[in-house]
């Protein structure tokens, strides 16, 4: 708390923990105030899988920066990556959970390559009803709800991608309910 508070001063922030040769290093970064609904692109790039360390998460890989540099420059709030085959596996800043189109509640199958998300783990031990499974990119567009997770972001509706709207104009409730999970697994 104390190097929080030396970094962020009242305001909100996270620092990143990676091991770089061998040493473990900290990373500030101050939270910015995310919308409840985030706009969305789906990467052009496909995902290039599970590689060396699968569900590992890389801070330096260029894949990822690459997306989320593409989702700065376009002004949006997540890029959404699939693979080769047109599979979804994640978002470049968050995991997935989608109500689809006959009301499961599904989340993209890591054996894909996507990062271990913290956020779907603790919303996988909270709601035994989500689980993994290939997801055809077309899967998103037919969705109820689709919703980016992440252990400190919370959960936000994805309510556009590719500026098409996704699932009804006022949601399902889903973001709200993985919201209430993830708070009430920190405090």
């Amino acid at each position: 708390s104390d190097l929080g508070r030396s970094c962020f001063g009242n305001g909100a922030g996270i620092v990143r923990l990676e091991v770089r040769a061998s040493q473990l290093v900290g990373t500030p970064r101050p939270l910015e105030n995310d919308p409840g609904d985030w706009r969305a692109f789906t990467h052009a790039t496909p995902h290039p899988g599970p590689g060396p360390w699968p569900g590992v998460k890389r801070a330096g890989d260029p894949f990822l920066a690459s997306a989320r540099s593409a989702c700065l420059s376009l002004g949006l709030d997540e890029a959404i990556l699939a693979d080769g085959e047109g599979y979804v596996l994640e978002g470049s800043r968050s995991g997935l959970v989608v109500l689809d189109a006959s009301g499961d509640l599904v989340t993209p199958d890591p054996r894909r390559g996507g990062v271990r998300s913290i956020g779907l783990e603790i919303l996988g031990e909270a709601l035994p009803e989500l689980t993994p499974r290939d997801l055809p990119l077309e899967t998103l567009w037919q969705a109820r709800e689709v919703v980016a997770v992440n252990a400190v972001r919370g959960a936000r509706r994805v309510r556009t991608l590719d500026k098409r709207a996704l699932g009804p104009p006022s949601g399902t409730g889903l973001a709200s309910r993985l919201a209430e999970v993830l708070e009430g697994s920190v405090g």
